[in-house]
């Protein structure tokens, strides 16, 4: 009798163990769907400031380029002063580019996982020191 008793607390030590690796997998995979989360949050910040550079862009093109070549034309050639605020607006579209870029690429690292990556080796380490002991 006593072989079928340890028997079955075998099994139900088993099951014990099984479920709590479900319920352990399951927080695993909220972790990592928060962090993705955030990640994405990042990514959409970085392009809102390439969007608002393409606008910023385009509104100095369109608005200020033909005020401003008309009143500098009234000192050098027409072309001249056209090709004067066409280099301006471009150093300015591409300033506030190179600052979108540079969000999107700071927010890349927060793809990697890196607490749910922790989480996960902590319990497989936790996981190999339980069944060490056996």
């Amino acid at each position: 009798m006593t072989n079928d008793a340890g028997r079955e607390s075998i099994v139900g030590l088993a099951r014990e163990l099984v479920r709590g690796v479900i319920g352990l997998v399951r927080m695993e995979i909220t972790s990592a769907r928060q962090e993705v989360g955030e990640g994405v949050s990042g990514v959409g910040r970085g392009a809102v400031f390439l969007g608002i550079a393409l606008v910023f862009a385009l509104l100095f093109l369109i608005a200020l380029v033909v005020v401003l070549v008309a009143l500098l034309a009234l000192l050098i050639p027409l072309w001249a002063s056209a090709l004067v605020f066409v280099l301006i607006f471009v150093a300015l579209a591409g300033l506030l580019g190179y600052l979108g870029v540079r969000r999107l690429l700071s927010a890349k690292d927060r793809f990697t996982l890196p607490e749910t990556r922790a989480s996960v080796q902590e319990d497989v380490a936790w996981a190999k020191r339980l069944l060490r002991r056996e």
